[in-house]
């Protein structure tokens, strides 16, 4: 073999090599979410939620919040929840499907339509429960499904009104799959 074919073969194996070792699991998979990247430090994560508290606190008016501390501290959970800390992932949640959609009349919050905020709401929720979160017993079959893509619906998954089902009435698996996919591939992204 000559050298120049040698050179070739021996960069595209280096290359080829480097790139599978260098990539997350999750990348390398055909329709598999990969992991969000990593922005901070665990101390830079912690030193942010503690930040979107302190916002949210003195935004806190009974059990109402300033729009303007929503506005600053959801941001601020979400991206402590994409680096793995859980209880942002459910504050973030929680905060997201109440003022985005439960309590929402229909006007955009943090750029969202309401359908969207329950989407990203869901997102989130199933990303906390993945991580030891608990739910209503209630909610069993509901969350049985939706933590495994793999789970096919139920009759009647889309028409249940109590418990966590009624965010999900007048969905359709066009809107939850990739919702309940996205947290499936995610569930591993932070375990140590």
């Amino acid at each position: 073999m000559n050298r120049g074919v040698q050179g070739s073969l021996l960069a595209f194996l280096t290359l080829t090599a480097c790139g599978l070792r260098g990539a997350p699991p999750q990348s390398r998979d055909a329709g598999v979410e990969s992991c969000p990247r990593a922005e901070l430090l665990p101390e830079g994560v912690i030193v942010l939620v503690e930040k979107a508290k302190a916002i949210l606190e003195e935004g806190t008016h009974g059990e109402h919040h300033t729009t303007t501390a929503l506005d600053q501290s959801l941001p601020m959970f979400r991206k402590a929840a994409l680096h793995g800390h859980v209880e942002s992932m459910s504050t973030y949640a929680g905060f997201v499907k109440w003022y985005g959609f439960i309590d929402n009349d229909g006007t955009p919050f943090l750029g969202r339509d309401p359908l969207e905020n329950a989407m990203e709401g869901l997102l989130f929720d199933l990303l906390s429960l993945h991580y030891g979160e608990s739910y209503s017993p209630e909610d069993a079959e509901t969350y049985r499904v939706l933590l495994n893509p793999k789970e096919p619906y139920f009759d009647g998954f889309f028409d249940d009104d109590s418990g966590a089902g009624w965010m999900l009435m007048h969905w359709g698996p066009q809107q939850v799959d990739p919702i309940r996919r996205k947290a499936f591939d995610w569930k591993d992204c932070w375990r140590d």
